[in-house]
């Protein structure tokens, strides 16, 4: 039988135009999936603002982390794939989904497995990169393929790790709490521990030294210890070794006195003591309130005596006075660490250096925020405010900063926020049950926190490298003072590099 070349003819036409119609088909499925780059500072909704684009650059410290957001524009809510390649391991990535709870779009829940399915049309992801201590300093090149049943995107992340360290013991003791109570339902010790030990690494990770905390009657009564074991376990002596701790909170009460004796020399013991402090009293009001806590100090002057102990304040000797530094008068003969709120310094500079100026020998001035103070930690806090945090404390010299919880809950299975706090106020840690994980989940809040205490790091060696004035005279590009600061994204970039650039020459 002999081939007919009309024939051929008819079956290359047909092929050649099947083909050309799968490819266009394939790049109209391709285009059809929107990918958005979005400053980590930039609020989530307003993604298309930025260019559409399939690169994005970083530049890290070793040690360091830096996150930046993607906003994918779907067809349809199928599954979504991820496969990345990355140059270097040693640069650990991390991608979630930002999900609206409680009120506001701040929750980030991992996406753990390579296939996700969305809820909603719109997804907006955090990405994480955090460049370990170990690394060599370089450029790397990693690319994300997202997948949908629309399409496909390969997108590029340049990373350019610097020769310079963030050191792994923070240089400014972030004191954060963890409500002990509203951890697990379970009664077994073991899914205690390991709860409390899932919320301290979260905690470490974003650079905080986490204490466990219960309030007991009356209620400015506080129970706490840095150790997600009992304080007289074994394991808690090696713990509380963890560098990555820059405080570690002791407990006090419902000991002996020879019991506190002995276990504060334990903490000497492992030359600790510089790191640790005691803290039993929340917040005192009046002048009785004073006398308690006096007492309570003088008895642990007689039992360690360089052991310092945590006070917050909000007002005077009394709750209608704002002389908030006879307080510092006070105390003015042992080792109080003074821990004045931003609502007593009243967003004025000069009510910081009179604190600085007015700290005895033996003293420790520091702040804290709660309460819709601003900034903070509330829903109605800019990014820019959060990140501020520790702009602010570099600039006004206080010694360390606290917060008082950071999973406040009534109750839990179900989860009730107590209807007396500020939206966002005590939780910037979140149950993740609720979204099918079995592990604590972290918010936007939280991590542009850990940025604002990386910048506080850049400055503070650069401080240590050439002097304070040149740290200044770069903070003054982002921050000049309390809630005034910029809420540019790309002047905070500016600032970054600007301190990296020196660091590395």
């Amino acid at each position: 039988m002999s081939f007919k070349p009309s024939l051929y003819i008819f079956f290359y036409c047909f092929f050649f135009f099947s083909f050309s119609s799968c490819k266009t088909s394939n790049q109209i499925k391709e285009n059809k999936l929107k990918v958005y780059f979005n400053h980590s500072l930039n609020n989530p909704y307003d993604y298309k603002k930025s260019e559409s684009s399939q690169t994005t650059d970083l530049v890290l410290a070793k040690g360091e982390s830096e996150s930046f957001q993607i906003a994918l524009e779907l067809e349809t809510t199928d599954y979504l794939e991820f496969n990345k390649k990355s140059s270097n391991k040693s640069l650990n990535f991390e991608i979630s989904e930002i999900v609206e709870y409680n009120g506001a779009l701040d929750l980030l829940v991992p996406i753990d497995e390579n296939k996700y399915l969305p809820k909603q049309k719109t997804v907006f992801l955090w990405v994480t990169y955090y460049a370990n201590r170990k690394i060599k300093p370089g450029r790397y090149t990693d690319y994300l393929n997202i997948k949908t049943t629309n399409g496909l995107k390969t997108l590029t992340f340049t990373i350019e790790v610097k020769d310079i360290t963030i050191p792994i013991t923070p240089s400014i003791p972030l004191t954060f709490g963890i409500y002990d109570a509203a951890l697990t339902s379970s009664n077994k010790k073991n899914d205690i521990i390991k709860k409390r030990k899932q919320y301290f690494e979260l905690c470490f990770k974003n650079r905080l030294s986490p204490y466990l905390v219960n309030w007991g009657p009356p209620h400015r009564h506080l129970h706490i210890q840095s150790s997600p074991y009992e304080w007289s376990d074994p394991r808690t002596k090696n713990y509380i070794k963890d560098p990555r701790f820059a405080a570690i909170g002791l407990p006090f009460y419902d000991y002996t006195d020879e019991e506190l004796k002995e276990l504060y020399s334990r903490v000497e013991q492992a030359g600790l003591v510089n790191k640790a402090y005691v803290y039993f009293y929340d917040e005192p009001r009046n002048y009785e309130d004073h006398e308690k806590v006096l007492d309570y100090v003088k008895k642990l002057s007689n039992i360690a005596p360089s052991l310092k102990i945590q006070l917050p304040i909000f007002c005077g000797m009394t709750e209608e006075s704002d002389d908030i530094f006879e307080v510092f008068d006070y105390y003015k003969d042992y080792p109080v660490i003074v821990n004045t709120g931003f609502y007593p310094l009243q967003s004025n500079e000069e009510r910081a250096k009179q604190c600085l100026e007015k700290v005895y020998p033996k003293q420790e001035w520091w702040t804290y925020t709660c309460c819709g103070a601003k900034p903070g930690f509330t829903y109605n806090t800019s990014a820019f405010g959060t990140r501020s945090i520790l702009w602010r404390s570099f600039k006004e010299q206080s010694k360390g900063f606290l917060y008082w919880a950071v999973n406040n809950y009534e109750s839990i299975d179900p989860d009730v926020i107590p209807e007396w706090t500020k939206p966002g106020d005590g939780h910037l840690i979140y149950r993740g049950e609720e979204f099918g994980k079995n592990y604590p989940l972290s918010t936007l809040r939280l991590e542009r926190f850990r940025d604002s205490e990386e910048d506080y790091e850049l400055l503070k060696m650069i401080e240590e490298k050439y002097n304070r004035q040149k740290a200044l005279e770069l903070l003054s590009t982002v921050y000049t003072k309390p809630n005034i600061s910029t809420n540019n994204a790309e002047t905070v970039d500016a600032f970054r590099l600007k301190m990296l650039k020196i660091l590395d020459q």
